[in-house]
């Protein structure tokens, strides 16, 4: 196998033979771009998440060094889609209850987060807007049968 071979310039002048090569074959004017060493999976609030709200998850990826890599493109899936399902921006939008691995995974590497879907009544609760703090309060929320007998 002869890899790449360097690039050659191959002229006569007066009476000589000149040869110039150099370079690797690869083109110097394209930036190498870092490799992925690892990709993480985050949550604004926490893995638990009410079947009806949906939560946008965030993923970053590292070089071998530890050194942020922020040009990454991502692919996101869900390990059971009867219970979560997520969008191609890293938007989750549980259906159930139940447990569910969310990916993230770029160039190969792949990151996690497991989710826990529950079930709660929360039509009653407003939340700020894009306030997490909020959300995962109301996200925790589930259903007390006492409460519900004496709200009857």
């Amino acid at each position: 196998m002869l890899g790449r071979v360097p690039a050659c310039l191959i002229g006569v002048a007066t009476g000589s033979l000149i040869v110039a090569c150099g370079g690797d074959g690869e083109d110097p004017t394209e930036p190498s771009l870092p490799l992925i060493s690892q990709v993480a999976v985050a949550s604004p609030i926490d893995t638990l998440i009410a079947a009806t709200r949906t939560v946008q998850l965030s993923a970053s990826a590292v070089d071998a060094q530890g050194n942020a890599i922020s040009t990454v493109q991502y692919e996101w899936s869900s390990s059971n889609t009867a219970v979560a399902t997520v969008g191609n921006t890293g938007l989750v939008q549980p259906t159930v209850a139940g447990p569910v691995t969310i990916s993230a995974s770029a160039d190969g590497v792949s990151g996690t987060l497991r989710l826990r879907v529950v079930e709660a009544d929360l039509s009653g609760i407003t939340t700020l807007l894009n306030d997490p703090f909020t959300d995962q309060l109301v996200s925790h929320l589930q259903p007390c049968d006492v409460c519900r007998r004496l709200l009857s």
